[in-house]
Order: structure tokens, then sequence, then C-alpha cells
């Protein structure tokens, strides 16, 4: 979603599909700017990354980013609790080395505000928009691994904030992983308002 919305803005050149850190440097374009999506090990080298590229870093809700499905993985949940505690060991990283050059968005602002995160990021990164997030099917031109992580490109949808509240089934898959998150999951839900508790 967040590499949708930054295909809204004039002059960049967006490569939907997931690539390796190295790509960073390997990669060049005639436009603006390059925005790559990195690949689901790049966590594990952020702080290779030099502070002349930009950071966009999106973060959601734990239990939401846990109990979530993509028909590409053969799991039943997409993140496991291990890649969850190292993406959020880096993001802890760079909030508290104070990377330059870093955006942090939240998943519920950018899916119940939108156009508001469009306009911070554009003011941040110094880019023109194009086009309003809501004719994100019209402009984003997403690999066919994107489209079906997305469940298909669509308008930002609001329905996909707190789905695990309403399934048994989740509620006790985060209860027995619990323990396994440690302080991790109170400092994310302390840093980024994120009620944890499980009722």
């Amino acid at each position: 979603m967040l590499t949708a919305v930054m295909s809204t803005f004039k002059g960049v050149c967006v490569v939907s599909k997931e690539v390796p850190i190295d790509f960073f440097g390997q990669l060049s374009t005639t436009g603006d700017a390059l925005i790559l999506k990195r690949n689901s090990d790049a966590y594990q080298y952020v702080e290779e990354i030099s502070e002349r590229i930009g950071l966009v870093y999106i973060v959601r809700h734990p239990f939401d980013v846990l109990t979530s499905n993509n028909p590409q993985t053969k799991r039943e949940y997409h993140i496991e609790p291990h890649r969850w505690l190292g993406e959020m060991l880096a993001l802890k990283f760079l909030i508290e080395a104070q990377r330059k050059n870093v955006q942090i968005v939240r998943y519920e602002d950018l899916v119940t505000d939108g156009s508001k995160v469009q306009q911070q990021l554009a003011a941040y990164f110094g880019f023109e928009i194009a086009s309003h997030v809501d004719d994100l099917p019209a402009v984003f031109k997403a690999s066919s691994a994107a489209e079906a992580a997305m469940h298909g490109v669509r308008k930002i949808d609001t329905r996909s904030i707190g789905k695990y509240k309403h399934n048994p089934k989740k509620i006790d898959y985060l209860r027995s992983i619990r323990p396994r998150l440690g302080s991790m999951l109170d400092w994310v839900g302390s840093e980024f308002s994120y009620d944890i508790s499980l009722k």
C-alpha cells in the first residue's frame, strides 16, 4: 500500500517488485527519484543502508501484522514472530540512532487519512503530488506479487484495521505467541500508541 502511494508523486520511478538492498546502489532512473520496495530480509542489513538513501518505514499494529495473510505464503500467517521481532529491532535502531532521512508511517494513519500521509511524505522528500490517493488503482503499476499481497490493487480501505479482534482463532494464536514477543511488544505499543491488550 505504501509503495502504491509513493507512485502518486510526480517524476518518480517505482519498482513495485521486492528487491534486496543491494539494488539500492545499483539501479538508476532518469526521473527525480527511484522508489524501491525492499525484500523480506532487508531489515537485517538496515545499518548498511547509506543515509543518502531516504527510508520510509511503515509500522502496523503488531497483532494485525502477526495474523495477516498473504496468498503467496503457504503458512497460515504471513509474518512469523521471529521476523516481526527482527523488523521491530531494525526500526528501534533507526529511531534510537536518530538516523537521518527516515520517515515512519503508521499503517492505520495511511488507511484512515491517506491524503494527509501523502502530503507529509511529499513535504519531507520534496515531492510534488501528481495523483490523489483515491486514484491508486489507475496509477499504481503493481507487480503480480504486489497485487497478490494487496489482495488486488484497490482504493485504500479501513476494514483491514483490527481484523484479528473479530476472530477467536487469531486471538488464541496471539495469546500463544505473546510470551515470545517480550519487551519488544511493549515498546511498539508505547512508541506507536497501540493497545496491545488481548481482551
